[in-house]
């Protein structure tokens, strides 16, 4: 993403009072949640790998919606 990445954007997000509930799925080509960025902006709801695949990340948006 440019100029921010998604780490930043769910910052935004999460610290606007109008879209702050609104869930987020941190994807990402990383393959660990060990990744520091993670831990460090962790306001995400979900995290998935991007080659986990579609199934996954409907898994993951059923959860978050549920």
């Amino acid at each position: 993403m440019s100029p921010m990445d998604g780490y930043e954007l769910c910052r935004q997000i999460k610290s606007n009072p109008a879209t702050a509930t609104l869930p987020v799925i941190l994807m990402s080509e990383f393959g660990e949640i060990s990744d520091p960025r993670w831990r460090q902006f962790s306001a995400g709801d979900a995290y998935s790998v991007k080659s986990a695949g579609p199934s996954k990340l409907v898994e993951l948006i059923h959860r978050l919606l549920s």
